[in-house]
C-alpha cells in the first residue's frame, strides 16, 4: 500500500515532469515581475478578490479569472483546458461578453482600438458605433474567440449558494469518476449493512481548470432559514468541499467594510484593503487559500502613495496586494496601470527600477490621450 511518503514524492515527481515535458502546473499570472509573489492560477485553490467600492474588484477578477484563463486556453489547448461557472450577480450576461468584447479589442489591435461601453452600444446621440469596429467583431479571428469563450464559460443562473453548489456537483459527476469504497454498518439491533461511501474522485480531463466565479457574495440570494453572514458562511463551506474534493478554483469577490471607506479612515492612511474588514462575512479569511487586495489612492484624494504620483495617474492607478496566502509570500504588492473602459490592468515598474522616471513619462503621455478624447 502506498503511503502518505511516497504519495507526496509521486506528485511532486509528476509535477517536475509536467514542466519538462512542456505541460504547465498553473496558468500564469500575466504580472511577470509579480509571479514569485502571485503565481497565477492553481487547481485546488480558494481565491478571494476585496477592495472597497468602486475600486474595480469585477474589473480585475473578470481580467484575472476570465479573460486571462479563456485566452491562455485558447492559445494553448496542448497544455490544458478550462471550464467556467461565472455567477455575475449584480450584471447581466449580455454586460459580461461586451466588456470581454472591448478587453479582446483593445488588446488585440495592439491596443490602438480603445472602445468604451457608450461608445460600443451607440449610447451617445449622434455617435454611433463604427461600422469598423463591428466588422472586425464579426471577423472569423474574432468570431473563433467569442465561440471559444461561449462554449468554455457557463453563466450560472442559480443565485442561492445550493442551487449553485448543485451545479458545479453536476458537472463533476458527468466529468470525472467518483470513487467508492464498500463500508459495513451496524445498526442498535446488530443488523449490519454494506453501501458505497465516496472517498475521492478522478476527473477525465487532469488538465482541465474548472473555475467558478462569483461576483459578489453579498448578493447571493439567502438560503431559506439563513440570514446574509450565514449564507455567504454556507456558500464558502461549499466552495471549500468543491476545492478539496474536485480540485476545483473557487473565486469570489466580496466587499470591504463601509467602516474602511469613512473619511476617518482615509486621515489615519488606511486605505487598503484588510481581512478582518470584509463585509457580511468575516469568516471567509479563514476559509480562502489567496485573498487579493486592490487599492485605489485616487479615491482617497493622495497625492502620492509608495512613491507613485497620483496627481497624474489620478484613477488610472491601482495596486495589488497578496492579502493572505498559505503558500506563498503574505502583504506583498504591486502596482498596476488600470483602464476601466476596457478591464485592462498591466504591471507598473517599481520606483527604483532604472528606467522608472522614463517608463513612467509614456505611461502620463498615454493617460493624457485618454482624457484628451475623453
Amino acid at each position: 500500500m502506498e503511503t502518505l511518503t511516497q504519495k507526496v514524492m509521486n506528485y511532486l515527481h509528476e509535477r517536475r515532469e509536467n514542466l519538462i515535458n512542456g505541460k504547465v502546473n498553473c496558468i500564469p499570472s500575466p504580472f511577470v515581475t509579480f509571479r514569485n509573489e502571485f503565481v497565477g492560477i492553481e487547481q485546488e485553490t480558494y481565491y478571494c478578490i476585496t477592495a472597497n467600492q468602486k475600486a474595480g474588484k469585477s474589473q480585475f477578477a473578470s481580467f484575472m479569472f476570465l479573460y486571462i484563463p479563456i485566452l491562455y486556453a485558447y492559445t494553448n489547448r496542448d497544455k490544458v483546458r478550462v471550464k467556467i461557472f461565472y455567477a455575475p450577480l449584480e450584471e447581466s450576461k449580455e454586460k459580461v461578453i461586451m466588456r470581454f468584447m472591448r478587453y479582446l479589442l483593445y488588446t488585440h489591435s495592439g491596443f490602438r482600438t480603445r472602445v468604451s461601453h457608450h461608445e460600443l452600444t451607440s449610447t451617445i446621440e449622434g455617435q454611433p458605433v463604427s461600422e469598423d469596429i463591428l466588422a472586425t467583431l464579426e471577423s472569423e479571428e474574432y468570431r473563433n474567440i467569442m465561440d471559444f469563450f461561449e462554449s468554455h464559460v457557463e453563466f450560472v443562473t442559480s443565485k442561492n449558494p445550493t442551487g449553485i453548489y448543485k451545479d458545479i456537483v453536476r458537472y463533476a459527476v458527468n466529468h470525472g469518476q467518483r470513487i467508492t469504497q464498500p463500508v459495513t454498518l451496524t445498526d442498535d439491533f446488530g443488523e449490519t449493512r454494506t453501501i458505497e461511501r465516496i472517498v475521492g474522485y478522478k476527473p477525465n480531463d487532469p488538465d482541465e481548470y474548472v473555475i467558478i466565479l462569483t461576483d459578489h457574495v453579498g448578493l447571493l440570494q439567502e438560503e431559506s432559514g439563513k440570514d446574509k453572514r450565514e449564507t455567504i458562511k454556507k456558500f464558502s463551506e461549499y466552495m471549500m468541499e468543491v476545492r478539496d474534493f474536485y480540485r476545483y478554483i473557487p473565486v469570489i469577490v466580496q466587499q470591504q467594510n463601509v467602516e474602511v471607506q469613512s473619511m476617518d479612515a482615509y486621515k489615519l492612511n488606511r486605505i487598503s484593503p484588510n481581512p478582518g474588514t470584509l463585509a457580511d462575512c468575516k469568516d471567509i479569511r479563514y476559509d480562502v487559500n489567496v485573498m487579493l487586495g486592490l487599492t485605489n489612492p485616487f479615491a482617497a484624494k493622495l497625492n502620492t502613495f509608495l512613491g507613485y504620483d497620483i496627481t497624474k495617474l489620478k484613477d488610472n492607478q491601482r495596486f495589488l496586494e497578496v492579502m493572505l496566502s498559505r503558500d506563498g509570500t503574505q502583504n506583498a504588492m504591486k502596482a498596476l496601470y488600470f483602464d476601466g473602459a476596457v478591464s485592462y490592468f498591466r504591471e507598473l515598474p517599481k520606483p527604483s527600477a532604472p528606467d522608472f522616471s522614463e517608463y513612467m513619462e509614456r505611461v502620463y503621455s498615454t493617460i493624457e490621450s485618454l482624457r484628451q478624447v475623453q
